[in-house]
């Protein structure tokens, strides 16, 4: 559920004009995704 409402946050703040980046590692053993967002939307939504 965490994943599908990321995603959802993710797509109404594109369509709010907002440039979000999504970059997906692989290393060795981990896979890992870094999101990059405004900071203003950040501190509205206490990340």
């Amino acid at each position: 559920m965490f994943f599908y409402n990321s995603i959802n946050a993710i797509n109404i703040l594109q369509k709010m004009g907002y440039k979000i980046k999504i970059q997906r590692v692989d290393r060795k053993t981990t896979k890992s995704f870094y999101v990059n967002f405004p900071a203003a939307v950040a501190l509205a939504s206490n990340i």
